[in-house]
């Protein structure tokens, strides 16, 4: 079952010029997020938009999360 498969914002990644896959299912089509990384004293003192940002990629196929500290790049026309 694919989770996003008529959205637009399906598409294949590399990170450092591999093709991301997941390691559960073995899907290549993802759906891309970013976010945003707390700790405890940014939260203590509400200064949580300071944290540093995190990537996601979501499997369409089975909806694991892999998470990057670099945006993974796109491949073009996929």
């Amino acid at each position: 079952m694919r989770l996003f498969s008529k959205d637009r914002n399906v598409h294949r990644f590399t990170v450092a010029g591999k093709p991301v896959t997941c390691p559960l299912c073995g899907g290549t089509a993802f759906v891309a997020s970013s976010a945003q990384l707390h700790t405890q004293g940014l939260t203590f003192f509400q200064l949580e938009w300071l944290g540093k940002t995190a990537y996601v990629l979501v499997c369409d196929g089975c909806s694991q999360i892999q998470w990057f500290g670099k945006a993974p790049e796109k491949v073009s026309g996929a």
